[in-house]
């Protein structure tokens, strides 16, 4: 259970806070990711998109040769978008601080 402000005023310096609690978080499914955009629009000076898909390498089989023949006629490899975030600047600091700090197993 997380801890944060749900709302704050001017004159309210610490908010309201109420306990946050991820529900069915074990029923949603882990997909693999391995392909990351992030945008920030210039004129939205608060705003960062995060999208996040997933890359599966074409199956490229035979000998060196007819690899090599198989893969010049590939034309891109699709990438499978999953989510796409719109996310604040202080959020996308917390994102990034967040995957930093050094978690035990």
């Amino acid at each position: 259970m997380t801890r944060e402000p749900l709302a704050q005023g001017p004159d309210d310096e610490d908010g309201i806070v109420v306990p946050l609690v991820w529900l069915g978080l074990e029923e949603t499914p882990v997909q693999a990711a391995n392909q990351f955009i992030v945008q920030h629009d210039p004129m939205a000076v608060d705003e960062f998109y995060l999208t996040i898909g997933h890359v599966t390498p074409p199956a490229i089989t035979g000998t060196p040769e007819e690899q090599r023949e198989q893969a010049k006629r590939i034309q891109f490899v699709p990438v499978r978008p999953l989510g796409r975030f719109q996310l604040t600047r202080q959020r996308y600091s917390e994102l990034l601080s967040a995957m930093q700090k050094p978690r035990s197993l």
